[in-house]
């Protein structure tokens, strides 16, 4: 008798848990729009992550956006000159959000083809060169649009046609030998 009330106390115990675990991280489908607090105006492209994980998302054109997550999830939204936002799962799985621009000294901040950052923080060289410089003479490729435009690049030819230029920042001799990032946009 006393073992078939351990077993009892056991299993009501386990229950309890089980159902406390399922009642505070159940899943549900977030979503909602994003726009921008100055205007109102829906943000296309804004990244919403489950914090600590690597599942996400991207709002479409019209600033909506649905993920899964757990009601115990944060989610952080993030987009490019806006601050980071963090908002907590609602069980109700609507959730508008309304993210305030950042204003950035130019002073201060180097935009980058890639992202941004300090201008303190830069530790390496940054050229652009504009679509208007890359068309202003006839040339057969991209080598030749960029050869004499940004300082330190040296462009070498192997001089058989289709063969790949390579290019090098100040020199063969670079630490590592590694080759230059070229971001079209």
């Amino acid at each position: 008798m006393q073992t078939m009330k351990n077993y009892l106390k056991i299993a009501f115990i386990l229950t309890s848990v089980l159902f406390t675990s399922m009642a505070s991280g159940q899943q549900v489908n977030v979503s909602g729009i994003i726009t921008e607090a100055a205007n109102g105006e829906e943000l296309p492209g804004v990244s919403v992550v489950v914090k600590g994980t690597t599942l996400g998302t991207v709002s479409d054109i019209n600033g909506s956006y649905s993920i899964m997550a757990s009601t115990d999830d944060l989610l952080v939204f993030s987009f490019i000159g806006y601050e980071i936002m963090e908002a907590p799962v609602p069980s109700s799985g609507r959730l508008d959000i309304t993210l305030e621009s950042t204003i950035f000294n130019m002073e201060e901040v180097v935009v980058i083809g890639y992202g941004t950052m300090k201008k303190s923080d830069l530790t390496g060289a940054v050229s652009s060169v504009t679509s208007g410089d890359l068309t202003a003479a006839p040339v057969s490729g991209i080598g030749e649009a960029l050869q004499g435009r940004a300082s330190g690049l040296q462009v070498i030819n192997a001089g058989k046609p289709g063969d790949n230029v390579t290019m090098k920042i100040r020199g063969l001799g670079t630490i590592n030998d590694s080759d230059p990032l070229v971001v079209i946009d």
